[in-house]
């Protein structure tokens, strides 16, 4: 049989192509791999370009500082990267990033109570920070302006470098554009569905943040479940991957696990659900693996 431009045959053979480079250390620096920066997070399910990963929880338990967080690893790996926000001003997202990154205390910074030891780290890591490929904007008011700012960045890059964008708070656009409830709901489907066919059209990675829903709230501990994403279940629908915060010492002062979070994988195309647990270093602003084995159990 003659092949054709529909045959399996290249299909295939680009199929093989692609599960060996995202398995090959080299996956990162190909830019179809984008660095967590948590072990067992990447080990149990890798964000490859192209993908949609939305990350949620309930209110201060972390969502904008994970988001942040991988933002900065793929930087650091040579992966560009562009947070858009709709949560935190510019000012505060830089506190953020240089706290995590310097190891200084963010309340310092916020007040400008520096030592000079506190001077000395932040001196350290400001030139750093600034030769990584790494924007941040606000977040606009409109998806056809927010496609326009994504398209001109990813205009700038090499598209065989992928790329990472954070969209903090991005279900705040459809809230801007509604007018009524029934409203609301049509907007959350389609900006799902436009974050999506962005995604997918230029072959990058978008991770999304979102809180859980108010009913969440009563419960004693909010262990986040898919029915907890806020807004419409498009988010979940449309996502590759989405991943749930929880910190028992949100919850529970004296909890025996302060300090810790679990990043909770409710769904995932192509790994297993599992749940991953690092530890929380609010005060940096920041995430970071467990000083022993990070602990994966199944759930």
């Amino acid at each position: 049989m003659a092949q054709s431009d529909g045959d399996l045959t290249d299909a295939l053979g680009r199929a093989v192509d692609r599960i060996e480079a995202t398995g090959n250390r080299d996956a990162v620096k190909s830019g179809r791999t984008v660095p967590t920066g948590f072990r067992g997070l990447d080990a149990l399910a890798a964000i490859t370009c192209p993908s949609v990963t939305l990350v949620f929880g309930a209110p201060g338990v972390g969502t904008s500082t994970f988001a942040l967080n991988v933002a900065m690893s793929s930087a650091r790996a040579g992966i560009p990267a562009l947070l858009v926000s709709w949560e935190s001003p510019e000012d505060e997202v830089m506190a953020r990033l240089i706290a995590a990154q310097a190891r200084v205390h963010t309340q310092k910074i916020r007040t400008g109570q520096m030592d000079e030891d506190s001077w000395q780290k932040m001196a350290g890591v400001v030139q750093l920070l600034a030769d990584l490929p790494f924007q941040i904007v606000p977040g606009p008011r409109t998806f056809n302006r927010l496609e326009a700012v994504i398209r001109e960045w990813f205009t700038d890059r090499d598209r065989a470098q992928g790329g990472v964008v954070i969209l903090d708070g991005a279900p705040n656009l459809a809230r801007l554009a509604s007018s009524s409830e029934q409203a609301a709901w049509d907007e959350h489907s389609r900006l799902s569905a436009n974050i999506r066919y962005l995604a997918y059209e230029l072959g990058v990675a978008v991770v999304v943040t979102t809180p859980v829903v108010r009913e969440a709230l009563r419960r004693v501990a909010v262990r986040p479940l898919l029915p907890d994403v806020a807004y419409s279940p498009a988010y979940v629908h449309d996502a590759d991957v989405v991943l749930g915060l929880f910190r028992e010492d949100q919850w529970e002062r004296e909890s025996p696990r302060a300090g810790e979070a679990d990043v909770i994988m409710l769904k995932s195309k192509h790994s297993p659900t599992d749940t991953v647990t690092l530890a929380f270093q609010g005060h940096y602003s920041r995430f970071v693996d467990m000083r022993i084995e990070d602990k994966v159990s199944a759930r």
